[in-house]
């Protein structure tokens, strides 16, 4: 039976789907012609490296993997709000903007916290596998996934209940992880396998193995209203992959900058967003043309990225320099 609280949090979920299913019909598309540029720099923790935010709170959540925390950034004033102590040598974060809950995946601790968005604090620690990497949302479901770097998994958790549900075998030190909300699909990159492994979310299993450039890491996915595409950072070729995820092959191998890391979207505006580390750009990848329209500047060693597609802002952790860029 619900209680009033229950009943609260339901009612905010319920609002928040709504208010995006509405925003998806009655906001125009913009298209990659909108230009994007760096706006402001914002001092974090040290060593930030994975990047996620809630695209209806505005909140970002950095993962500080020196100091063991997570800071949080006001969207709207690009200010740091608070900073929540998590496991050690935290490494990749994912929001549900539906439950307002925060993933981040503890590299050292094998174990993913999970924060409560409404107070931004740690209501539980799942054990995971061995040197969790990359985490993502299917909030479609209410499932997160974490890749286990040398256990050569990802651990399945019920967003409902907060516990590890299935352990799926996927390829040689899976890095990243994204997940297709309409097709209950996830991408998983295998740095060593240089392969994509896609795992169909209603069997748990690996439905099929895509070959990708050398050391792949960061991936990214736009829906089906956009061509259903996915992205691949290959940090050793410097390229970016585009996988068709209706043809599950890749359709087009694109140059970006050296030591691609991580991959960020805004499907509203078509752009994928490539973090070249060694560089210290972003790419941006028009999802029209499949081509680089925009190299930007950013920090030093750039490792994450993550786009609010609703505020068309991007966020880059720069692990170097201890800061997070924000373009517009």
């Amino acid at each position: 039976m619900f209680n009033r609280v229950d009943m609260k949090n339901k009612t905010l979920e319920t609002t928040a789907i709504v208010f995006l299913l509405l925003l998806a019909v009655f906001v125009p598309y913009i298209g990659s012609s909108h230009a994007i540029s760096l706006v402001t720099t914002v001092p974090v923790g040290h060593g930030p490296r994975g990047v996620a935010v809630n695209v209806i709170t505005k909140n970002v959540y950095v993962a500080n993997t020196a100091d063991n925390t997570v800071s949080v950034i006001n969207g709207t004033t690009n200010k740091v709000t608070g900073i929540i102590s998590v496991g050690k040598d935290p490494y990749g974060v994912a929001v549900n903007y539906v439950t307002n809950r925060v993933y981040v995946t503890n590299h050292l601790d094998n174990t993913t916290s999970v924060i409560d968005g409404t107070n931004n604090k740690v209501i539980t620690t799942i054990h995971v596998g061995h040197g969790p990497e990359g985490v993502i949302v299917n909030r479609a479901h209410n499932r997160v996934y974490v890749a286990n770097t040398p256990d050569n998994t990802v651990t399945v958790i019920n967003g409902a209940t907060n516990l590890a549900i299935a352990t799926i075998p996927v390829g040689k030190n899976p890095s990243d992880v994204t997940a297709g909300i309409h097709t209950n699909r996830m991408y998983v990159t295998n740095t060593q396998s240089n392969t994509t492994s896609v795992i169909n979310g209603s069997t748990n299993k690996v439905m099929f193995t895509i070959p990708v450039g050398h050391l792949p890491k960061g991936v990214n996915n736009t829906p089906p209203t956009n061509l259903n595409m996915i992205c691949v950072a290959n940090s050793l070729d410097g390229t970016a992959s585009i996988i068709n995820g209706t043809l599950e092959k890749v359709v087009k191998t694109v140059h970006v900058g050296h030591d691609p890391e991580a991959v960020g979207e805004d499907h509203r505006l078509n752009n994928f967003y490539v973090a070249n580390a060694a560089d210290n750009t972003v790419s941006v990848i028009s999802g029209s043309s499949l081509t680089v329209i925009s190299t930007i500047p950013v920090g030093h060693d750039p490792l994450g990225i993550v786009g609010n597609y609703i505020a068309h802002r991007v966020y880059v952790t720069n692990y170097l320099d201890n800061t997070v860029s924000v373009l517009h």
